[in-house]
């Protein structure tokens, strides 16, 4: 997993691409739609928007006329979102994008329009509560829906190949780590890692907003060649972040890593990274 805090590399972003979109919450979504029915067009804003997965997936799947803007601090992932965007919604309307290189740390600075939806994928947990503190009063002054997908909420754990959860003391304490890494500060001031969506969730409904939640954790099984480099991936990010919380414990790292390791090349064991989607819809005016 290549990252530099909050910075994520375009094989990563491609690796977790279909895990993403198998794991994603497709009832969320179709409410999403039935509440942007009666739009002629609509505007959404992608907030660290990659190289676009989000607006691919959802591109597809919503209805109307779809106006994105897409917002990332890296132009060379927003080239690719714009090279590989849908051109048509769900009902065969145009699908419009436009990309914008920024920095998220003061929304007010990127100058946004006004957006019917405000979504992201994987940002939450990098973000602190002063942040989501900012997001949820732009999302009450312009009264829009919200759609935050694949939120860490700090699960993580080794299946068998029949599915059941591996019980481990080892395991625990290396995802204890793991969770501790994440909220540490990833360009957005110090992360909440697994707690961003319940202070999410909380702040928006203190505003009014009705806010829905669904479990859309990964699935790494036993021995899936289309999941496997994805859970060897995971496992050398989950060995390099304990490594960083806990230097003094290398030993015991390392050889829970090389364990792990021999369980997944030998397909005895798979792997669950727990996510949350989150939508937000306005109160009625």
């Amino acid at each position: 997993m290549s990252q530099d805090g909050g910075h994520f590399n375009a094989h990563w972003l491609s690796l977790r691409e279909p895990a993403d979109a198998a794991a994603r919450s497709q009832s969320l979504v179709e409410r999403l739609d039935a509440w942007l029915a009666d739009r002629d067009a609509m505007c959404i804003v992608d907030l660290g928007a990659g190289h676009g997965s989000n607006l691919r997936f959802l591109g597809a799947r919503l209805h109307g006329r779809q106006q994105w803007l897409l917002i990332d601090h890296d132009p060379e992932l927003l080239d690719h979102a714009a090279r590989h965007s849908p051109d048509q919604s769900a009902d065969g309307l145009a699908v419009s994008v436009k990309c914008r290189s920024g920095d998220l740390k003061d929304l007010a600075t990127l100058d946004l329009p006004k957006p019917d939806v405000l979504t992201a994928s994987a940002l939450l947990d990098l973000c602190s509560r002063q942040w989501i503190e900012m997001l949820v009063e732009h999302m009450a002054r312009w009264r829009s829906a919200g759609l935050f997908s694949l939120n860490v909420n700090g699960q993580r754990f080794f299946i068998d190949q029949h599915g059941q959860q591996i019980v481990s003391r080892d395991d625990q304490r290396m995802a204890a780590w793991f969770n501790d890494h994440q909220c540490q500060a990833k360009g957005l001031g110090r992360a909440l890692g697994p707690d961003a969506v319940t202070v999410l969730a909380d702040a928006l409904e203190q505003v009014g907003f009705e806010v829905f939640q669904e479990s859309t954790p990964w699935h790494c099984p036993a021995g899936d060649p289309d999941r496997s480099t994805l859970a060897v991936e995971l496992v050398n990010g989950w060995r390099q972040a304990a490594l960083e919380i806990a230097p003094g414990h290398g030993e015991f790292i390392d050889t829970w890593h090389q364990e792990r390791m021999d369980w997944l090349n030998r397909n005895q064991a798979g792997l669950v990274i727990g996510h949350i989607d989150l939508l937000a819809i306005p109160a009625p005016p």
